[in-house]
């Protein structure tokens, strides 16, 4: 498949930030208003010049999330089977444990995901898989910071419902889900470090995007245990992509890196053909204020992308859209 190069020119910059503490209770704060005070404690890292041109307002802080054993966000996304809510796991380091947080950055739940290893598990996705009307998660096990890893492995397993009753559980008493399958990956061309995992909402397909060069190869899963290079993207050495996200219409990618955000926006003459949203130029937008960024992930409308941050206790930042892309 012929290969798409696109370019991006990021300026770093320091941004000023109005930040969110959430302090009202019984809705969810990422989609309805709350009432929010400025935090001016914030020191924003190096980011994109964006301004009042960018397609996403500034970032809100929609709480400091502090859950026991839940240090090092690496993966984010948005609940199928409990809307409002959203998954998130440990890097390396834990159990194969998937941990619930609704949008005031409350604990709903912990789940050992049964009969998976999480060697450096770096990204998670929410998408369709083997049986019809049923959401999956997706967690890659995918980080190789010496890219030496002769194959890496995504789990797939059937997304958890709500708690079944008032016990909530917790990293050291967690619920067990469905019997998890292993999906084994081999790069084409090669081991390569990695952290972001996209899965198509329609499609079920596998994207991997490398990380750690000004050149990002985009790789997708040929169904058969390989992963094939099909484009790059060009966005110079401001930052390394940590994580993405397919929105849940499928025509937009948010990728995030250490400290701020990129979307591509599929053209509307594309034909259904998603694999040209690599052809687009990104737009980059302000993630917030994170000590290391490595999740993103899409409000289960669309309308806004949500992102957290390794270290405990960690921000959850929302950044509202501004427009329809």
């Amino acid at each position: 498949m012929i290969r798409r190069r696109l370019a991006v020119l990021v300026a770093a910059a320091a941004l000023a930030s109005t930040t969110a503490a959430c302090r009202s209770a019984g809705d969810d704060p990422t989609i309805r208003g709350s009432t929010r005070q400025p935090d001016v404690s914030v020191k924003r890292g190096r980011g994109p010049e964006v301004g009042e041109t960018s397609q996403f307002a500034p970032p809100e802080r929609l709480a400091e999330v502090d859950i026991e054993n839940l240090g090092e966000s690496s993966g984010l996304a948005a609940s199928r089977t409990q809307p409002g809510k959203y998954w998130t796991h440990n890097d390396s380091g834990d159990k194969p444990l998937v941990y619930c947080i609704d949008g005031y950055g409350r604990p709903c739940g912990v789940w050992n995901v049964t009969g998976a290893e999480a060697q450096d598990w770096e990204d998670m996705a929410v998408g369709p898989g083997p049986e019809p009307g049923r959401s999956y998660l997706y967690l890659a096990d995918i980080g190789d910071n010496g890219a030496s890893r002769r194959s890496v492995v995504v789990y797939r397993v059937a997304e958890p419902g709500p708690e079944s009753d008032s016990a909530a559980s917790s990293a050291k008493r967690p619920r067990a889900t469905e019997q998890a399958t292993a999906i084994g990956l081999r790069y084409a061309d090669g081991p390569r470090d990695a952290e972001a995992l996209l899965v198509h909402p329609q499609s079920g397909a596998i994207y991997v995007l490398s990380k750690r060069f000004a050149t990002t190869a985009v790789y997708q899963s040929d169904n058969r245990g390989g992963l094939e290079r099909i484009a790059e993207l060009t966005i110079g050495p401001a930052d390394w992509i940590t994580g993405g996200d397919i929105s849940p219409n499928g025509r937009q990618v948010v990728l995030s890196t250490l400290s701020w955000g990129l979307e591509l926006s599929l053209a509307p003459d594309s034909g259904g053909n998603f694999d040209e949203i690599w052809a687009s130029r990104p737009a980059p937008f302000d993630l917030g204020s994170r000590r290391q960024g490595e999740s993103v992930a899409y409000r289960l409308d669309g309308q806004a992308v949500l992102a957290t941050s390794e270290g405990s206790p960690m921000p959850l930042w929302q950044a509202q859209r501004r427009r329809s892309p």
